[in-house]
């Protein structure tokens, strides 16, 4: 009877198709050792193209099925937790840790479960971290995903976040709002202060400024009326003023100081005589800001100025011409409301005995959206008129 021959390549692919890790390339791997045929062998071949290698495939997490899984762990943990607590409780009760040698193991037998049992809490509450933070990453990379998981604490709830709900992105008009919104918040948190004397010569070191705008505000309290009223003494003033600029960034808007000249008035005394330069104080809050120029005012009757962009500078001022017109003979002050882009005027009205209250004007003015544009410093019309009546 004639013996059946060894199976041909084709007839062993077939057989293992499906079994195992087997791979058909993997004969044509140069590292791998030629099969004899035939005594001897055959030579094997050089240059051959290298065969591709099988990749295991990764095994995908299933982020709902995992939280499910966990939250079977937790609730094992919290009965663990229970019984080694009232085992610690019976121990403590009964002085059993400090009877003898048992006593002692028994405490360290304790003590060994309760550092276990923390450690696997410590490692669950990390695996759920883990996974949440590569879906967020899958969510930004893909722009959506058909479910992620959120947990409440951490750990245990799972609920599905759709693309379809994702935020649109702002408008440019948006944008543009958002972007007055920062910078009207940001110069109210600034106050400028003019005419400060800073000397007889100009001055360019910031440093050397920087003192003499300390030197200057105290030259000015010691002539303020609160000083020659007694209200105050040089000393306290000192100390207030002081405080006042530890609570605040000083910046110069300009390269150094020059000579006083009043554009307005060609006759002022004080033309020619010092040299200043507008002094930006910046504070953390609106509220830091007003206070500030508040205690500025009262004692050095220095002019303070808020930068806010010129053009809404004009339409304050319209508003408060406004104002004055309606509720004639009244204090008129300005609201900017950033939030629905708009001014609003109120007058405080005199009720008698020397009682004042707010009434508002319903009157307001829409911000525009190009309302924003360079900081103009120099003395104008609208700076005076605004002076203490915008909030």
């Amino acid at each position: 009877m004639k013996s059946k021959g060894p199976p041909s390549p084709k007839d062993h692919h077939r057989d293992n198709v499906g079994k195992g890790n087997y791979n058909r390339w993997d004969p044509l791997d140069e590292n791998r050792p030629r099969l004899n045929s035939v005594a001897g062998g055959k030579r094997p071949l050089e240059g051959s193209p290298s065969a591709p290698s099988q990749v295991s495939k990764t095994i995908r997490l299933d982020p709902n099925k995992l939280f499910q899984d966990m939250q079977v762990h937790e609730e094992k943990l919290a009965i663990a937790k229970v019984a080694l607590e009232e085992a610690k409780a019976m121990g403590d009760e009964k002085d059993i840790f400090n009877a003898g040698p048992m006593g002692h193991v028994l405490s360290k037998m304790l003590l060994v479960i309760s550092t276990l049992t923390s450690h696997q809490e410590a490692l669950t509450s990390a695996v759920i971290d883990y996974c949440k933070v590569n879906e967020k990453q899958a969510l930004n990379g893909n722009g959506n995903s058909e479910s992620a998981p959120s947990t409440e604490g951490g750990r245990g709830r799972s609920s599905t976040v759709s693309g379809r709900h994702a935020k649109n992105p702002p408008t440019a008009s948006e944008l543009q709002r958002r972007k007055i919104k920062q910078e009207i918040n940001k110069a109210e948190r600034s106050t400028i202060l003019f005419d400060l004397d800073l000397g007889s010569v100009p001055i360019i070191n910031k440093d050397t400024l920087s003192a003499k705008v300390t030197h200057a505000i105290h030259a000015a309290a010691s002539k303020g009326p609160e000083i020659s009223n007694g209200n105050y003494t040089m000393k306290e003033a000192e100390v207030m003023l002081d405080d006042i600029l530890t609570c605040a960034s000083l910046d110069f808007l300009g390269n150094g100081s020059k000579k006083f000249y009043n554009q307005r008035e060609k006759d002022d005394s004080r033309n020619g005589k010092f040299c200043t330069v507008p002094a930006k104080l910046t504070f953390k809050t609106k509220e830091d800001r007003i206070r500030a120029e508040q205690s500025i005012r009262k004692l050095c009757k220095v002019r303070c100025s808020v930068p806010y962009p010129k053009k809404l500078r004009g339409l304050v001022n319209n508003l408060i011409q406004e104002g004055r017109k309606k509720s004639p003979g009244n204090y008129i002050q300005v609201k900017i409301d950033t939030d629905n882009m708009k001014l609003t005027a109120r007058a405080s009205v005199h009720k008698g005995n020397n009682k004042y209250e707010w009434e508002e004007l319903d009157m307001d003015t829409i911000i525009p959206e190009d309302v924003l544009d360079k900081v103009v410093v120099a003395r104008d019309e609208e700076e005076e008129s605004m002076e203490s009546q915008v909030s």
